[in-house]
């Protein structure tokens, strides 16, 4: 079944607002939540990164109950898979940059961060229909984090293995 962008069972998804509420956020990782609740926004105002939030489904509710972060960026070719790398010019490979993704920890264990992850997924082959790019990257912080992306077909780096891609022609299969 492919994937519907935007809205579940339970959750929706929209760009950070100065509404939404932040303050209850505990996804069980100091540095994320330190992020959402004072980097976010200032990232977002400075063009950086663009956040994106999971809501409950319950009409008022606007408390975060998980979100992702994408930026843009490059990649040398040198740091691909070798099947990937020989077909790219010498110059940076432009990627988007999975920078953040998170789940409150009361939201964990009911598929709220595949949920993330495919929105996430599904905007950026959005972009990549009006803007070129090859991939999406993500840098993981932990051996769960890294299984995690695994298992949605991300590879890892050569030598880098706490970095994974996605290549962009392997989102398009999920949609």
């Amino acid at each position: 079944m492919p994937f519907a962008p935007g809205t579940g069972d339970a959750w929706h998804v929209e760009p950070l607002h100065r509404s939404h509420d932040k303050s209850r956020f505990d996804c069980g990782n100091p540095a994320l939540n330190e992020w959402l609740m004072k980097y976010a926004g200032q990232s977002q105002k400075a063009g950086i990164a663009r956040t994106f939030v999971a809501l409950s489904g319950k009409v008022g509710d606007h408390s975060v109950q998980g979100f992702h972060s994408l930026s843009a960026g490059g990649i040398d070719k040198s740091h691909l898979p070798a099947h990937a790398g020989k077909r790219f010019p010498k110059f940076p490979i432009p990627i988007i940059r999975l920078a953040r993704l998170a789940v409150a920890k009361e939201s964990q264990g009911h598929g709220l961060g595949e949920f993330i992850l495919m929105d996430a997924l599904h905007r950026s082959l959005q972009v990549s229909r009006q803007v070129g790019f090859v991939a999406v990257l993500v840098d993981v912080k932990n051996e769960a984090a890294r299984n995690f992306y695994l298992h949605y077909e991300f590879e890892k780096l050569p030598n880098q293995p706490m970095t994974l891609w996605l290549p962009i022609t392997a989102v398009e299969k999920l949609f």
